[in-house]
């Protein structure tokens, strides 16, 4: 949106860090670049405090797929008697997709996260995994996470979950979803009512981390062109947004996919729809 090119600009102390990101390489192995990324999290992982690993119980639990096989990870929080908790308790849950162009990513990138939550929050954490493109093009891995999560709802008293409760999806009956890294439309579907309000994967396209140029590979390995306007790949132009849960969107002013998360935001207000924008 041409209104909010102003963000586009970085923070004076941003940019110094930035300078220091080198340039994105664009994968050309994604059995490599997976590798990379994984022994980046697990040094991360190394590093963290002993405390992390109290006060939960964390549990890896495979799940039959389409003939196959995929994991999900739950961090439920050990019952706090101060807090008039007893082992029969259930929590609200979150449950977790994490992101990495549909390409990459593994159960431990948002372990840290999920265990600080779980304990901080007293929720039951879920970390969702799925099969990934280039060899599990679209609709793969959405089939892999709603199977995962629909797994969640059915099994919720085994997970410590009362999903009447809250049931919270990142990525995504849910109470509430969580749209972090928000790719709502796919790059090559823009419709032409929206051409003027989508500026920001052009003005964004040298972003430190994901830049424009890596979106596009994304994109084009998940799915082929003739699924690009398929609602369960770009949701932005659907007919009606009307019934969906109440959302809460962080906006980053110099990502790419700003101004997809901002008209998303207004639609869904404009279909009646409770938002939260932090940007």
């Amino acid at each position: 949106m041409s209104q909010y090119a102003y963000l586009s600009e970085p923070d004076p102390k941003w940019a110094e860090v930035a300078s220091r990101v080198p340039p994105t390489e664009l994968p050309k192995d994604f059995a490599q670049y997976r590798r990379g990324l994984a022994e980046a999290v697990g040094r991360s992982l190394s590093r963290r405090p002993l405390g992390i690993h109290l006060n939960l119980t964390a549990r890896q639990w495979v799940l039959p797929v389409d003939g196959t096989a995929t994991s999900i990870r739950t961090y439920v929080p050990d019952s706090n008697t101060i807090l008039g908790e007893d082992q029969q308790d259930r929590y609200p849950a979150l449950v977790w997709i994490f992101g990495g162009g549909w390409c990459s990513g593994t159960l431990d990138n948002a372990d840290t996260l999920l265990r600080s939550l779980s304990v901080d929050l007293r929720i039951s954490c879920v970390a969702v995994d799925y099969r990934k493109a280039p060899e599990h093009p679209f609709p793969t891995p959405l089939n892999d996470a709603y199977a995962s999560l629909k797994w969640v709802v059915e099994n919720a008293q085994l997970i410590s979950i009362d999903v009447h409760r809250g049931l919270i999806c990142r990525w995504g009956k849910i109470t509430g979803q969580v749209l972090v890294t928000p790719a709502l439309l796919s790059a090559s579907a823009y419709p032409v009512k929206f051409k003027d309000e989508l500026l920001s994967l052009e003005q964004n396209s040298d972003a430190s981390i994901l830049s424009g140029e890596l979106i596009r590979l994304f994109w084009g390995n998940v799915i082929m062109v003739l699924h690009a306007s398929n609602p369960e790949v770009s949701p932005l132009p659907a007919a009606s947004f009307e019934g969906l849960p109440r959302t809460y969107i962080q906006i980053n002013g110099m990502d790419p996919l700003r101004d997809e998360a901002i008209l998303y935001n207004k639609l869904l207000r404009e279909a009646g729809v409770p938002t939260m924008v932090d940007m």
